[in-house]
């Protein structure tokens, strides 16, 4: 990072970079085009823990899924670290509280699956930094605190009651037009737009290997 630079979580001088989307996430080599964004290695420290619940989750939530390839470094990661017997990643502690349960995956039969146990707040804190990251690439902006991105997964938008549908369909419409931008395939991608003419109010949609 260059001197003078401060993080964009905290305001501390930046002494890191944090990267979009979270290497963790990323095949290796690394992928063209990784987001960098100045941070300090305190910062870093902190999100490492919620990045790898992030990476397990979805690791462990497409085991049976082959969709897209990027899904196989997941699953290879997740594979490794459980066999590494001095450390205890999030994977373990999401086994160890697994259950059995029932699932329709998309359709309207039930059927048995293993239920996993997933940290929402956890996830819903590393996709609101990977928006705050975002809106500093884009705009060279810092987010202000009064604009905290509010994190709402694309399951609870498809439930949303019918009454509620036209002012969410009026909410995300500036995105129907917005330019969709990829890293590493279809390993991250996203897209952004501006409804007012305040440029720190945005709305963003994000994809981590297919969930959004």
């Amino acid at each position: 990072m260059s001197a003078g630079q401060t993080c964009i979580y905290c305001g501390r001088p930046a002494n890191d970079a944090d990267h979009v989307p979270p290497k963790c996430l990323s095949q290796r080599p690394l992928p063209n085009g990784l987001i960098k964004v100045p941070s300090c290695k305190a910062c870093n420290r902190q999100f490492g823990f919620d990045d790898e619940h992030f990476r397990d989750s979805i690791a462990l939530s497409t085991l049976d899924t082959p969709d897209p390839p990027e899904l196989k470094t997941l699953h290879d990661a997740v594979k490794r670290s459980l066999l590494r017997k001095p450390y205890r990643p999030p994977a373990r502690k999401i086994l160890g509280m697994s259950h059995q349960g029932w699932t329709r995956h998309g359709t309207r039969i039930a059927l048995r699956a293993t239920v996993f146990p997933i940290d929402m707040q956890r996830i819903g804190r590393t996709v609101g930094r990977v928006v705050k990251a975002l809106h500093y690439h884009e705009t060279k902006r810092v987010l202000p605190a009064a604009h905290a991105p509010k994190v709402i997964h694309s399951n609870r938008l498809r439930s949303v009651p019918f009454w509620d549908r036209p002012f969410i369909e009026r909410a995300f419409a500036p995105l129907r037009t917005a330019q969709w931008r990829a890293i590493g395939g279809r390993a991250f991608g996203y897209a952004f737009a501006s409804p007012s003419r305040d440029p720190d109010n945005t709305i963003w949609f994000l994809s981590f290997l297919g969930f959004e």
